[in-house]
């Protein structure tokens, strides 16, 4: 019987030791985790930023694009003017070209800003999604440490 015993407190022992050197670890994998989490969260913040200034950014360009194909259309006025008998606008003649390339410029980087911002979406929700599945992983780990501790 006291040979079972010395058996059994060995054993005991064994996974005493073993359950303590998990728990090490899981605390090891939590802490890392959560500095993943902290960082990712971080990135997470900075690219919001970004996303807010090229929203800001395209919003300007919008009025801009606006405010120059209002000036274009005023200048159209002054040509289809000039046939009755107005005198020529600041459209007329060869200008109005530079004024269409530079309205087809803006459409252009107007469209790879959205291009950017769509991108930015992109990153900014796959960084949510792992922060996301970090935070669960981190409540997993927290969850099979607390019946131990």
């Amino acid at each position: 019987a006291m040979l079972a015993l010395r058996l059994r407190r060995q054993q005991l022992e064994a996974l005493l030791h073993r359950m303590r050197t998990e728990v090490s670890s899981s605390e090891s994998f939590a802490a890392e985790t959560r500095s993943q989490v902290g960082r990712l969260e971080g990135l997470l913040a900075e690219e919001r930023q970004r996303y807010l200034r090229c929203e800001a950014e395209n919003e300007s360009l919008r009025c801009l694009a606006a405010s120059r194909a209002s000036s274009t259309s005023r200048a159209r006025l002054g040509v289809s003017a000039e046939s009755g008998s107005f005198g020529a606008g600041p459209g007329s003649g060869s200008g109005s070209g530079s004024g269409d390339a530079s309205v087809a410029s803006l459409r252009q980087e107007i469209e790879r800003r959205y291009a950017q911002v769509g991108e930015l979406d992109a990153e900014q929700q796959r960084l949510s999604e792992e922060a996301s599945r970090l935070r669960s992983a981190l409540r997993r780990s927290s969850a099979r440490l607390a019946p131990v501790a």
